[in-house]
């Protein structure tokens, strides 16, 4: 058993053997089995101290050693500590196994993940039988809170919390594991989606969480520093594709100013010279750059524009701030040695009657601000921070993981696009693939070889390129993904994952695969899409297949580990991820004629709304208001009322032109609608249907789908584990 395990279970017995006095009474104790789910942060398997238990958890006895809870098993499910007991076990072995949840991974024990437990008398408490889980790296949801937490103790750390206060993940900052170790402070969402950090108080780095492939990366600048160790100064902004982070003339410094990093290629200018000491710097939601110059009883404020770098104004307050925020009315929210203080945009002070403490503060586009300090998060409404009733502007409160002991710095960021900035990872690198381009898969069943095609929009072809051939039957749906490569859904009864890189212009060598993937062989199924760092693909039931999987396999590009959801509503025709930033997905109806379109929410794969349409079809594609466009015989645009969810035809159908059979959609941001005919042919639309163009590809008689060389939607080893959809 690891050191800490050990000692883990040793504080466990501790506390457990403390005398408790209770009244006599005739009774007889039954053995019982206990334990706890640990949050496993760096999945090193060992259960840390400040790892915390994990609530909610389904801890079972697989009395028939399936691998699967079945009704009737004993269960207890783990309470706020992630703590759970089975009890009244009579003599005799169990096998313990937890319930696997979506977005987790188990790291103890490991290999086929049980416990097995010898219970030898009807009296014997079985403790410290514990399980570890870790989290599957998921996109960040707008809306929810990214917190950097420096330790003495323990590793830095990067968390997403949800505004209520419950952890969503936790990732170790490297170069936070000995002595010699880096710091993490402020942090800031960039332009493409990424987490910007800034590491360290000598020797200073930006540190760059990428949010697809979920790994860290430094960029040092030579002599940047930043005074004390235990100083909150420290900061960094983002406006649109430019990060600006502050630097003192320290210990190794070379400079008092700011340097602005460009994102899309970590290059970096320096500015110094007029912004005296900055002790903080941020970006204002009316797009200015305040940097703040503080004394013991003053600080003056610089606000320039952060592209041409000219200063717009400067003015005094008679107070020390800590940290600040600004609206986009210039108006200034700080954390002072002296509580929460709320100025005009010229430094005039406004009343405050809500009492909160911090080192920093942030502010969201709904005008929410967050404070937080060594070991609390305070989540605020801006526009009662007046109120007579102080506390009305208090939204929640909450601790972060960690002790007074433990902790000494913690800085908070919204998940959320930066001011200046386009849609996040819209800045996505496509390599030789031109963005608005299409692409298509073309795989006639005799006369040619499976192909991968780009084309304009007016249907010059561009390049074309023999797909990888691993059995009969041909290249399905494609999608482009968040690193800017094309994923195919490429096969029938045993597919492979096929990705053309387009950095480099050639096919990967190493196609993955999912034990039971499969699809029926009928030419329009198939149908894969992308979120961040998600894939997903249908999954049927076919006639190999060992088990009876049908529903939805998803990939995750960061950990490149698959989860199956298992569709409790049959086979799945097809899948959209919408230019909402939701995925959808079309299923057969209960009646003859109709099918059914199911809305999720990509991340969690809750079942967010059930939508029926009135007729078959078999693809769809869904717009940024949550419209759908349905193929079919003909193309048809639904509105969908969200108060019933009822789908509505607008307009008239857009007829098939006697083109063939439609087999395949896509929409892009611009209102382009792309249909493909199983016979090759390819028609470009718009969302009105008013004007059409439509071209050959390449002459099929097997199949052909396409997609745009478009951005990813908006933000919100393989394993057996299922859950459902």
């Amino acid at each position: 058993m690891p050191r800490k395990h050990r000692q883990r279970v040793i504080q466990r017995l501790r506390r457990q053997r403390r005398l408790v006095f209770e009244s006599l009474e005739d009774r007889r104790v039954l053995a019982s089995i206990s334990g706890q789910v640990v949050f496993d942060f760096d999945g090193d398997a060992i259960m840390e101290s400040h790892e915390p238990g994990l609530p909610g958890w389904q801890i079972y006895i697989d009395g028939n050693n399936n691998e699967q809870y079945d009704d009737g098993e004993l269960a207890a499910v783990t309470d706020a500590n992630g703590e759970y007991e089975l009890t009244d076990l009579p003599v005799g072995f169990y096998t313990l196994r937890r319930v696997p949840q979506a977005g987790w991974q188990q790291t103890f024990p490991s290999g086929i993940g049980k416990h097995t437990v010898n219970i030898r008398n009807a009296t014997q408490e079985v403790t410290g039988i514990d399980f570890a889980q870790q989290r599957l790296f998921t996109p960040f949801v707008p809306g929810n809170l990214l917190i950097t937490r420096s330790s003495f103790l323990d590793n830095d750390l990067l968390m997403e919390y949800t505004p209520d206060g419950q952890l969503v993940q936790a990732l170790v900052i490297p170069g936070s594991q000995d002595q010699s170790r880096l710091i993490a402070k402020d942090l800031v969402l960039d332009g493409q989606g990424n987490v910007q950090i800034f590491n360290g108080y000598d020797d200073v780095r930006l540190t760059t969480f990428d949010s697809i492939t979920a790994t860290f990366s430094d960029t040092e600048v030579p002599d940047w520093d930043m005074g004390q160790t235990f100083d909150q100064w420290g900061d960094i902004a983002a406006f649109g594709n430019y990060v600006f982070a502050n630097e003192q003339l320290a210990d190794g410094g070379t400079a008092n100013g700011v340097i602005r990093f460009d994102v899309r290629d970590l290059s970096y200018q320096r500015f110094s010279g007029g912004f005296g000491l900055p002790t903080d710097l941020t970006i204002g939601l009316d797009g200015l750059l305040y940097t703040l110059n503080a004394t013991v009883n003053n600080t003056t404020v610089l606000v320039h524009q952060p592209e041409t770098m000219s200063l717009v104004r400067a003015f005094n307050i008679g107070q020390r701030l800590q940290s600040i925020a600004v609206d986009e009315n210039g108006e200034i929210y700080a954390v002072t040695d002296t509580g929460l203080k709320h100025y005009q945009a010229d430094g005039t002070a406004i009343p405050v009657t809500t009492a909160v403490n911090g080192l920093d503060i942030a502010i969201s586009h709904d005008h929410k601000l967050v404070v937080t300090s060594d070991v609390r998060v305070t989540l605020l409404d801006a526009s009662l921070l007046g109120a007579e009733d102080g506390n009305a502007a208090i939204l929640g409160s909450f601790s972060i993981v960690g002790s007074v002991a433990e902790n000494f710095l913690s800085f908070a960021a919204f998940v959320q696009d930066p001011v200046g900035s386009s849609q996040v990872g819209g800045g996505i690198d496509y390599g030789v693939l031109h963005p608005g381009n299409i692409l298509v898969t073309n795989s006639p069943q005799t006369g040619g070889a499976a192909q991968l095609l780009e084309y304009t929009l007016s249907g010059q072809l561009v390049r074309q390129q023999d797909l990888p051939v691993f059995e009969t039957g041909g290249a399905r749906d494609l999608v482009t993904d968040a690193q800017g490569n094309v994923r195919v859904f490429n096969g029938t009864f045993a597919p492979r994952l096929t990705t053309y890189d387009s950095h480099t212009a050639g096919f990967v060598a190493d196609d993955v695969q999912f034990s039971g993937w499969s699809t029926a062989s009928a030419p329009t199924l198939g149908g894969i899409a992308a979120y961040r760092n998600y894939l997903y693909a249908t999954d049927m039931k076919t006639q190999d297949d060992a088990r009876s999987e049908r529903g939805i396999v998803r990939y995750n590009l960061a950990t490149q580990t698959f989860e199956r959801f298992h569709s409790e509503h049959g086979d799945i025709i097809d899948l959209n991820v919408g230019l909402d930033g939701l995925l959808y997905t079309l299923g057969p109806a209960d009646t003859p004629i109709g099918t059914v379109v199911r809305q999720y929410d990509p991340v969690t794969m809750e079942l967010l709304k059930t939508i029926s349409l009135p007729a078959n079809h078999r693809a769809i594609a869904v717009d940024a208001n949550g419209d759908i466009f349905a193929a079919n015989p003909d193309i048809r645009h639904y509105a969908v009322n969200n108060v019933i969810n009822v789908a509505t035809l607008v307009g008239q159908p857009l007829s098939d032109r006697g083109l063939g059979e439609l087999g395949d959609l896509d929409l892009d941001s611009d209102g382009r609608l792309l249909a493909a005919f199983t016979n090759g042919q390819i028609l470009v639309t718009d969302r009105d249907f008013t004007a059409v163009t439509t071209f050959l590809t390449r002459a099929s008689d097997g199949m052909n789908f396409a997609a745009f060389v478009s951005p990813t939607r908006p933000i919100p080893s393989a394993r057996w584990d299922q859950f459902t959809v």
